[in-house]
């Protein structure tokens, strides 16, 4: 859980959730640390994605929650900030990984498994959003949230998710992109 520090009280630091990783918040600043170095790479569940990996699929997430079927790599890369070429290599790589299936021309859906997948780090963004304006008074944007969310372990995000009134349980529970104002896509 987070304590205040008692040596500087607008510190906070995340304890008893993994002695790995200590996170705290000074003027407005968020400083995290891993005594293993954090990399881009986070296994989540069964899979090792990438958090711009992440990023597309819960692009894909969103855009399939707003009625569509198929997404074309063009209305994904408007959405995300990004070339088609990066969107259709990505799709792609997903699709090899049985997160994705994509079909030239006709565009991409998730399968169960990458739908699984996107509303779990959906619910993980959502759950920091949450926690750092409920608790620490701070307005995190989309593409913050995303990257904390993502970086702290599964414990840590199951202590944040303690500490507030989430309404989600490790997956984000919204049928509809209008159910949920915080259904947003970071930009890649």
């Amino acid at each position: 859980m987070f304590q205040r520090c008692e040596d500087h009280p607008k510190d906070y630091r995340l304890v008893h959730c993994s002695s790995k990783y200590v996170a705290g918040v000074t003027n407005g600043g968020l400083i995290m640390t891993d005594t293993r170095a954090l990399t881009n790479d986070v296994s989540l569940g069964d899979h090792s994605i990438t958090r711009t990996g992440g990023k597309y699929l819960c692009g894909l997430l969103r855009c399939a929650l707003a009625g569509r079927d198929r997404v074309a790599t063009g209305t994904l890369a408007t959405r995300l900030g990004v070339s088609r070429a990066s969107v259709t290599e990505m799709v792609e790589k997903f699709g090899a990984g049985e997160l994705v299936d994509h079909e030239h021309y006709r565009g991409a859906t998730l399968t169960a498994e990458g739908e699984t997948l996107a509303r779990h780090l959906q619910w993980r963004r959502c759950v920091t959003e949450r926690f750092f304006e409920g608790e620490l008074g701070l307005d995190l944007d989309v593409d913050c949230a995303y990257r904390i969310g993502f970086e702290l372990p599964d414990e840590g995000v199951d202590c944040l998710a303690s500490l507030i009134d989430h309404p989600c349980d490790r997956l984000c529970q919204a049928s509809d992109a209008a159910e949920c104002p915080r259904l947003t896509v970071a930009t890649a």
